[in-house]
């Protein structure tokens, strides 16, 4: 065989088994933000503990079954407090697990839900009894009115420069990119998106990255 039909069928064979190549599952999301309500009650020292407390077992019992792939306080004392990730499409899904939540139930946290699509190995699962390690980011929080094609740059920046944790844009609009490193470090990505930046923990291994 000439040297020209070898390389031809070479390449034949390489673009077949990457055509061949399945793309990576992936699932629906639903990314809330938990913030605290202009008319939040104020709670004694003992309820205020024993709502804590049912909030945090009401996360675990989420993520037990398998609803909730992700979670984690803000660091910052703003009126946005912390965000879900539930793994559904269904808004109803969503409201209806926000709403077990005991510190929405007691008028502390209400939450918005804004979807997304992304591969199925994003979130890792964390046994129930793991004990809590918890590893700090900084989340930019770009709005709705955000460009869709400046959200989609700026997370392929970030994934090209190794700061990206995660990242996605909202089907509604606006979009989050989850940065290692400080809140100093993720404001210059902030001005191009009208973003907020603020720092955030969760549990360790959560971001598969």
């Amino acid at each position: 065989m000439k040297p020209a039909a070898i390389l031809s069928l070479l390449l034949f064979t390489f673009v077949l088994a990457a055509a061949e190549t399945p793309a990576p599952a992936a699932d629906d999301f639903a990314f809330v933000f938990l913030r605290r309500p202009p008319n939040a009650p104020q709670l004694d020292a003992a309820t205020a503990e024993r709502v804590q407390e049912g909030h945090m077992a009401n996360i675990r019992r989420l993520g037990g079954e398998g609803h909730l792939v992700a979670a984690g306080p803000f660091g910052d004392d703003t009126t946005l407090r912390g965000i879900f990730v539930y793994k559904t499409a269904s808004k109803a899904d969503a409201d209806a697990w926000l709403s077990t939540d005991p510190a929405v139930k007691a008028g502390r946290l209400a939450g918005d839900a804004h979807f997304f699509r992304a591969p199925a190995s994003t979130f890792a699962k964390i046994a129930a009894d793991a004990p809590f390690v918890p590893e700090q980011y900084a989340m930019v929080v770009a709005p709705r009115s955000a460009d869709a094609r400046a959200v989609q740059h700026a997370i392929d920046d970030a994934r090209a420069a190794g700061t990206l944790a995660f990242g996605t844009a909202f089907a509604d609009g606006g979009g989050v990119l989850i940065l290692t490193g400080g809140v100093d470090d993720a404001k210059p990505v902030a001005p191009a998106l009208g973003a907020e930046v603020h720092p955030w923990l969760t549990q360790k291994g959560v971001l598969a990255r």
